[in-house]
């Protein structure tokens, strides 16, 4: 039985620059194909590879007008380079064959932001080349100029032979001589006595490598990166890559590894970019020792409770020594101490924002673990000795450690324990009359409140005003208002802004006032006499006059028959008493007048005034005055009496005797 087998390639490049020498876009940070040029062609086998140069070949001249991709030999569906870019949100994308391959990887700690993928996986016979070409400055000559590149492969298996099968070419090329730097440059196709993985469906694939090399005995130099897919000169399998470049710079290469470090810890491990067929020298800080081989691009290590200093790694390969890398590492020799007291409120409203609580810097801290009340918020200030939260309604403690890479310390000497207080909420006023009503006493409850009754206000014209009861701390309010009113209560709940309840208005009809009293009366008899009052209220006022004839008698309604006909005016604000009704018989009667309103409100009752009538019609002087005799200056006194009815007194003097 024949089978297939299919072969990923995926390269990555990584640059490392000096003095900003590195050429432009080499890792394609552009996100387009700026000065890489692209050849799309067909791979025949035995017979090389052809690569048609009219109307396909493109150098991308910046700024590069392709920025996505280029189809093969004009073919829109056969996608030949395209240029990838990593999600700014860190997450990964695989490829769709070989789901553990990322298209953008992350390779010893380095993550790479940008690839491209060379090849596809239709199939005819393609063949596509992307190359750069690298001007190496002359002034690198004793310094570094270095390259790394990583690759993963997929392609398929005929089982062709060698020159026919599907295949990735990198080739580094010193176009100077025209010669292959071969320390450099690599070649895959399943066959090739390589380890390769299986995919699900066959696919055979390697998994991400990296290549490193130094470039600066080459200043001055012209060198050519190129890197070719091929699909299977038969033209029934394929095979494609993804090619990324590192943009660190044309330095020397890094060490990836904590560069702070607990004295204490163990199994640290540092690495460097892979160097292609290289073997590797580590050194470390004095007292520090290594787990395992010391001779590959990692180092597995223990500081032993030493002190920190210089990680370094010489890597040395056929194309000669990389330039020794080094990561100054310092230590931490144990935790921090205990944080001292929290500032900050231990008592908070519901709610409140940007609430601050600190403690002082503590010798040796890295960060500050804060824990606080289940559903806060914190605004800013994150592991650090000063926090902001944001509140909600729960209460609880707040209480923070101290950390660095030797541990934790123990929770600060003192802890908050916050009381949260719910918002003052004034709560709905019960009670009020519904409508006008008549002055009297009326009971107001607060009710569905939270926080406590500071005190109770009143306002008698419209709230412009407003005047505070004494002593009113209290939940339920007696009152007695004589006109229309209002009222509201204020509430506070702990430290919380206080609040004031929705003011309810208890209206009060004006009582009826008599600003005119009926006047008593002295008269003679048989002449009409008249009583009045004035009065004001609100509504409509009517009037009934009463009369008493002796105290043991009633208070009795005026009416047109009693006490007899004749009185007229009687529901009015002027009574009129008829002449056959003053006589000396009803001498001592007593009128009042029960003014009422339409507002339903309690009567109002005037003043008694008394008719007082005179037995005679006619006065009569019962002792005549004295003659009398007085010295000069001396003051003489001359009296009368007389009787009957509303009597008046005029006395007259004359200088003559008759």
């Amino acid at each position: 039985m024949k089978f297939k087998l299919i072969f990923l390639v995926i390269i990555i490049f990584s640059f490392t620059k000096v003095n900003a020498q590195c050429p432009s876009n080499l890792s394609f940070d552009a996100n387009n194909l700026s000065f890489w040029s692209y050849y799309p062609g067909t791979y025949p086998g035995t017979n090389g590879v052809f690569y048609p140069t009219a109307g396909y070949t493109v150098f991308n001249s910046p700024p590069a007008k392709i920025t996505t991709s280029i189809s093969q030999l004009g073919k829109d569906n056969n996608i030949g380079i395209q240029v990838l870019k990593a999600n700014p949100n860190g997450t990964l994308v695989y490829d769709g064959i070989q789901n553990t391959i990322a298209q953008i990887p992350v390779i010893n700690g380095y993550k790479y932001q940008n690839s491209i993928k060379l090849g596809n996986s239709n199939t005819n016979s393609y063949a596509d080349k992307a190359t750069y070409i690298i001007n190496v400055p002359s002034g690198v000559s004793t310094s570094t100029y270095n390259i790394t590149y990583a690759y993963a492969l997929l392609l398929q298996d005929p089982n062709h032979p060698a020159s026919d099968q599907p295949k990735f070419r990198a080739t580094v090329i010193d176009l100077t001589t025209n010669t292959t730097i071969s320390c450099a440059s690599k070649q895959y196709y399943v066959g090739d006595g390589q380890t390769y993985g299986t995919a699900s469906n066959g696919t055979r694939y390697i998994d991400w490598q990296e290549v490193s090399f130094d470039l600066s005995q080459y200043a001055g130099k012209q060198i050519e990166l190129r890197f070719e897919m091929f699909d299977c000169s038969q033209g029934g399998h394929y095979g494609y890559g993804y090619i990324a470049l590192r943009d660190d710079g044309c330095g020397k290469g890094t060490i990836t590894g904590n560069a702070t470090v607990c004295s204490s810890s163990t199994n640290l491990t540092y690495s460097t970019a892979g160097v292609a067929g290289a073997s590797y020298t580590w050194t470390l800080p004095v007292g520090w020792t290594s787990s395992g081989t010391t001779t590959s691009k990692s180092i597995i290590v223990n500081p032993n409770g030493n002190s920190g200093g210089n990680v370094t790694v010489t890597p040395s390969q056929s194309c000669g020594n990389i330039t020794t890398r080094a990561l100054a590492v310092s230590t931490v020799i144990s935790a921090p101490t205990n944080p001292g007291s929290i500032t900050g409120d231990q008592n908070v409203c519901s709610n409140s924002a940007n609430l601050t609580y600190s403690v002082g810097a503590v010798s040796g801290a890295s960060s500050y673990n804060w824990s606080y009340p289940s559903g806060w918020t914190i605004v800013n200030g994150l592991n650090t000795n000063s926090i902001t939260f944001n509140a909600n309604a729960s209460s609880g403690t707040i209480s923070v450690t101290a950390s660095n890479l030797c541990g934790n310390s123990s929770a600060a000497s003192s802890v908050v324990a916050v009381t949260n207080s719910p918002l003052s909420v004034a709560g709905t006023i019960t009670g009020a009359p519904g409508s006008i009503s008549c002055p009297s006493t009326v009971n107001l409850t607060l009710g569905t409140s939270t926080g406590k009754v500071q005190y109770w206000q009143y306002s008698t014209n419209g709230g412009s005003l407003w005047n505070t009861f004494a002593n009113s701390n209290v939940s339920s309010l007696t009152i007695s208002p004589t006109t229309s009113t209002l009222y509201k209560a204020i509430v506070k709940s702990g430290i919380c802004v206080d609040a004031a309840s929705t003011p309810v208005l208890v209206q009060v009809y004006s009582p009826i006032n008599f600003y005119n009293q009926p006047a008593d009366i002295n008269t003679c008899p048989n002449s009409a006499k008249t009583f009045a009052v004035s009065a004001s209220g609100d509504g409509t006022l009517a009037y009934q006059w009463q009369v008493l004839k002796t105290p043991s008698d009633s208070w009795t309604n005026i009416t047109v028959s009693y006490p007899s006909s004749g009185y007229s005016n009687y529901t009015n604000s002027t009574l009129t008493v008829p002449a056959s009704n003053v006589i000396s018989a009803n001498n001592g009667w007593k009128y009042r007048c029960i003014v009422s309103s339409t507002t339903g409100c309690t009567p109002a009752t005037s003043n008694e005034a008394t008719l007082s009538v005179s037995a005679s019609t006619t006065p009569v002087i019962n002792t005549q005055p004295l003659s009398q005799t007085f010295c000069s200056g001396s003051t003489a006194n001359i009296s009368l009496t007389a009787s009957g009815p509303s009597l008046t007194y005029q006395w007259l003097s004359s200088t003559t005797l008759s």
